[in-house]
């Protein structure tokens, strides 16, 4: 599923659906170098089959010390905030759009930074074994380091996925992806040299997996490959065989 991205491992957050998540929730706390930090969330309902959450904080960060004793001037300060709409059309149909935006104040003010992200997802269950998903998303980062350079990356990422069984023993797994970025640097300072201005990324995948359960409950086999094409090495094709037996 993951491909060349993951180098040394995964970190997979699944956040709850709007629906489950009613009513008002804060927080906030402090201390010498997190000096505040603070948030809300509140869930609510747009009729019997829409739900949404807004949600907000803010963190304000102090300078780290050095092991000398003077002030390392890192302190910064920033804020997020987004939404996120579930909307059931029927029991076997989920759609979701979800966005937040971040701002940070850094080093001191010295440098500053943004991200903004847009995702819509398309989830259908035909069956306990049997469902689809089509998953695409938008996203830009920016930062302005006045030490360094200024940085913007724009990220378009399509996705698509396909479960179902096969005969009483096989479940099957299939998908398509495909990611483009798109990159531009400019330098800030004379210490820094940019050799690539501008310049693109793209990568396109599809995998196909089945699990076997050889003894159902006991012992599984999971055969599957993914196929990569990406800008760096070209096409990468990567198998895989694993087993899982449960005493």
């Amino acid at each position: 599923v993951w491909g060349a991205n993951a180098v040394n491992g995964v970190i997979n957050v699944e956040t709850r659906s709007a629906r489950e998540t009613p009513g008002l929730f804060s927080y906030g706390g402090g201390g010498d170098i997190h000096q505040a930090m603070t948030g809300a969330r509140y869930g609510g309902a747009l009729g019997s089959n829409t739900f949404y959450r807004i949600f907000g904080s803010y963190q304000l960060n102090s300078d780290y010390p050095m092991a000398n004793g003077q002030s390392a001037n890192d302190g910064w300060a920033g804020w997020h905030g987004g939404f996120r709409l579930d909307h059931y059309a029927d029991d076997v149909t989920h759609m979701t759009w979800q966005s937040d935006v971040t701002q940070s104040d850094l080093d001191d003010h010295a440098s500053d930074a943004y991200n903004a992200n847009l995702l819509g997802r398309w989830t259908h269950t035909l069956s306990e074994r049997s469902s689809y998903e089509v998953q695409a998303y938008y996203d830009r980062t920016y930062r302005n380091d006045a030490l360094r350079a200024k940085s913007t990356s724009d990220t378009i990422d399509l996705t698509a996925q396909h479960n179902f069984g096969l005969g009483e023993n096989n479940d099957l797994m299939w998908g398509l992806g495909y990611r483009y970025i798109n990159n531009c640097l400019k330098q800030n300072t004379p210490l820094v040299r940019v050799l690539d201005r501008n310049f693109t990324l793209n990568l396109a995948s599809a995998f196909l997996q089945d699990d076997w359960k050889v003894v159902p409950d006991q012992f599984t086999v999971t055969l599957g490959s993914k196929l990569e094409l990406n800008d760096f090495t070209g096409l990468e094709i990567q198998p895989s065989l694993r087993a899982v037996f449960k005493p």
